[in-house]
């Protein structure tokens, strides 16, 4: 008999296979229009996909004599499906080294493997007997989805790039991406357990039992939401303002990103898991008669991370911004007995920045803290 929380879990023993098969064709874009030359491409992917997931699951068997028990089963489940994936991308030469660049594509993402398996384990409570609400029942399930789709992406660019000096440029860039089959990871719908009543429940139990109905929950593909953004780059080598400074250059990148998804029924998006709304990457760089020295500092802001949980299960929490700084320097032989050969010192972390996970949208109701050290690396290679 149950106790007060009994899982009939499944080994995590399960398989999933996936064979896929791409058709694409290309066609190669050199024109003017409006006397702009205009170069690029444009065509289309077809993947074809054959996925399959065995597995086990609990299920009421039948005994004989009126005696049934919750027992194990294989399982084998799958799906078949076709996605076109076309593309388009062009550029414009505006002149005066201005270029101005157009893309529009559909793209997938597959589903995690865990994601994709065919198990489903079986729970019981028995501080819920009596109750009659299926969302809060005695009897529950939670498994994978072995028919999941891959979500779409339809997203179009803009991107706007001025290039100076022998290196240098300056980039303005527009993104908005259309998401389609998003997966929720943790969707539910209702069943009814009426096949295992009299396998769990001895009869006391059964006249008490509120509902036979309760939630099997996995992941599906009910969730839609779209991304959108600018960023900009600048590329400088110093040069480009005093010769003294030759050898010397930075780099920079910013973007800002929104996005929100919509899961299921619920009316409250939430973000893209693992984007933020803030992100700025800069490089400052010395390379000269061999020798070469940097050091980048990228920052990101909070950000709904997906991390692992009880059991090694996927959840979702808030996650605190980030700010790393990593170091390298390293010297290129290019004459005498040592040309080719490549020295480098790489250390990375140097601030010891954590991972923060957090509740809600309050910062200071910490969840977990990590950190991970500093890494050093000393790297050699040859060339000839």
């Amino acid at each position: 008999m149950p106790t007060s929380l009994s899982s009939f879990d499944v080994p995590q023993d399960w398989k999933v296979r996936e064979d896929v098969a791409i058709a694409y064709v290309k066609f190669d874009v050199e024109t003017d229009i409006l006397s702009i030359p205009v170069t690029g491409n444009f065509g289309t992917q077809i993947v074809f996909t054959d996925q399959e997931s065995s597995g086990s699951r609990i299920e009421s068997v039948d005994l004989g004599s009126g005696i049934s028990e919750p027992m194990l089963v294989p399982t084998q489940e799958g799906d078949k499906y076709t996605r076109f994936l076309p593309s388009m991308n062009l550029s414009f030469d505006l002149g005066h080294e201005t270029v101005m660049r157009f893309g529009a594509a559909r793209t997938l993402a597959r589903s995690r493997m865990d994601q994709l398996n065919s198990s489903l384990s079986l729970s019981t409570n028995d501080t819920q007997l009596r109750s009659t609400d299926p969302n809060q029942a005695f009897f529950s399930a939670s498994g994978g989805n072995a028919e999941l789709k891959p979500f779409i992406a339809n997203s179009v660019d803009l991107s706007f790039e001025k290039y100076f000096s022998q290196a240098g440029y300056v980039a303005l860039a527009f993104f908005y991406k259309d998401l389609q089959d998003f997966v929720n990871p943790n969707d539910a719908f209702l069943f009814d357990f009426t096949d295992f009543v009299d396998s769990t429940l001895s009869p006391e139990q059964v006249a008490e039992l509120g509902t036979t109905l309760g939630t099997i929950s996995g992941p599906t593909n009910n969730g839609r939401g779209n991304i959108g953004g600018v960023e900009f780059t600048l590329s400088l080598p110093l040069d480009f303002i005093s010769m003294a400074l030759d050898g010397f250059g930075v780099i920079s990148s910013a973007s800002w990103t929104d996005s929100r998804v919509i899961l299921g029924d619920n009316p409250d998006p939430i973000s893209v898991p693992g984007l933020s709304k803030w992100v700025v990457n800069s490089t400052a760089y010395y390379e000269k008669y061999g020798f070469s020295a940097r050091i980048s500092h990228r920052y990101r802001g909070s950000f709904l991370g997906e991390v692992s949980g009880i059991s090694a299960t996927r959840i979702l929490r808030s996650s605190k911004s980030e700010s790393i700084f990593d170091a390298q320097i390293g010297y290129a032989f290019e004459t005498g007995p040592l040309e080719g050969l490549n020295v480098t010192f790489q250390a990375r972390n140097l601030s010891d920045e954590p991972f923060v996970t957090f509740e809600g949208e309050d910062g200071r109701r910490v969840i977990d803290q990590q950190k991970f050290g500093r890494t050093y690396l000393l790297g050699l290679s040859y060339k000839f």
